[in-house]
């Protein structure tokens, strides 16, 4: 069968579901073709961790599937987060994420079952800085992490916190065996003499709670393949500070961290509550205080913005202690409520407007503290969303390569 894989994957850890398909569908004897229109069946993978991304999500497939009636396959995220949402506007296969083995294999396979392709998802670094490969390559989608060798170590997360939709459609919590991820991490970094490395996942923190080992033990066997190894940790929660200080330590005074992406949502200890998060204002202070004593600067947050029932008290705490600790670079979101997550039945909901007030004012004084913003739901995502979504040489060279 000719098939046309539509990425609408919006977090990088998603990629390994399509490289996974993409080797799967492969396996079976099916041919990935590099143009829609020749597709006998256009499998999309959708997210929606978001509002504005669950909508992009839902356009898309409205948008598809009047042009191709009868071929279209809906995997990935929205499924399981917004299935009434999802029913309105299409009535054709649906795969959620945590039923995809037995439905991908009901209608593709024809020898490999999908449980028995792995998705470790490991990626060679693209650029050496964002901002000068798009001035050169405006119809590129690369962001920070392309910058390194990419790898993702888990799928799903063991937390809850009430704002996360995306635990809604999570398959069970599984970090990805330690000997293959050396093995593929290795082979990148000594191929390309590339040693900075990006470890990515839902729950980065909690990697090995399931196999036996830690994060620290992941790091420290992928810094055997060579001294000249550093990673940068993207979204891990504050937390892992705390339970791996000693370890952490060791790492920051031998070089190995070169950057950390820590999102905190919150620096209120009202709203981190209701948020369901794990630590404390005061448990944040420790964390960045001793950040600060290690000498280590080469972090970035992610805050929050118009959470049910946050003041302007909040907003206020929040921005005193970023400047505080100095905190480099921000990225603000403003508060999506997604209907199925806990935080919908909070009380407290907080107007679009007044949201957007706060967003701009926090931004504001943040940048004339000296700290970098970006936010989230600006002009940057909104061309995400149109480069993700055309049916265009960037999707036809994207499918191209998958068939590589």
């Amino acid at each position: 069968m000719k098939l046309f894989l539509k990425a609408l994957n919006s977090c990088v850890q998603r990629k390994q579901k399509i490289l996974q398909y993409r080797e799967y569908l492969l396996r079976n004897g099916h041919d990935i073709v590099a143009d829609i229109d020749n597709a006998e069946r256009i499998i999309i993978w959708t997210c929606a961790f978001r509002g504005d991304v669950r909508d992009n999500s839902l356009s898309e497939i409205r948008r598809v599937s009047r042009l191709y009636p009868g071929r279209v396959t809906v995997a990935g995220c929205l499924p399981d987060i917004a299935p009434e949402e999802l029913a309105s506007v299409f009535d054709g296969d649906i795969v959620p994420w945590k039923d995809e083995s037995v439905l991908m294999d009901k209608a593709f396979m024809t020898d490999t079952p999908l449980s028995e392709v792995t998705p470790v998802f490991v990626e060679g670094r693209i650029c050496t800085n964002t901002a000068a490969y798009l001035r050169k390559h405006p119809e590129s989608d690369v962001t920070f992490p392309d910058e390194f060798v990419k790898v993702v170590v888990s799928e799903g997360c063991l937390w809850d916190c009430s704002y996360c939709s995306e635990r809604l459609m999570f398959p069970p919590y599984r970090s990805f065996p330690l000997d293959e991820l050396f093995d593929r991490c290795r082979e990148l970094v000594l191929r390309h003499k590339t040693f900075d490395v990006m470890l990515l996942a839902d729950s980065l923190v909690d990697y090995g709670t399931d196999t036996g080992t830690n994060l620290p033990g992941l790091i420290r066997k992928l810094s055997s393949i060579d001294p000249r190894v550093t990673f940068a940790l993207n979204n891990l929660n504050p937390i892992g500070i705390m339970r791996f200080q000693d370890d952490f330590g060791g790492f920051f005074s031998g070089g190995r961290i070169k950057h950390l992406n820590i999102p905190i949502q919150s620096a209120s200890d009202r709203i981190l509550k209701a948020m369901n998060r794990p630590y404390s204002r005061a448990d944040l202070q420790s964390i960045f205080g001793f950040l600060s004593n290690q000498g280590f600067t080469w972090y970035d947050t992610h805050l929050i913005v118009g959470f049910p029932g946050e003041t302007g008290d909040d907003i206020e705490r929040t921005i005193e202690f970023v400047i505080r600790n100095n905190i480099r670079y921000v990225l603000l979101s403003e508060y999506m409520e997604a209907g199925r997550a806990p935080s919908s039945r909070l009380p407290g909901k907080i107007s679009r407007e007044v949201i957007q007030e706060r967003l701009s004012s926090m931004d504001s004084t943040l940048q004339r503290a000296g700290i970098i913003t970006n936010s989230s739901n600006g002009p940057r995502m909104q061309t995400r969303f149109e480069k993700m979504n055309r049916d265009s040489d960037t999707e036809r060279r994207y499918n191209e390569a998958l068939r590589a």
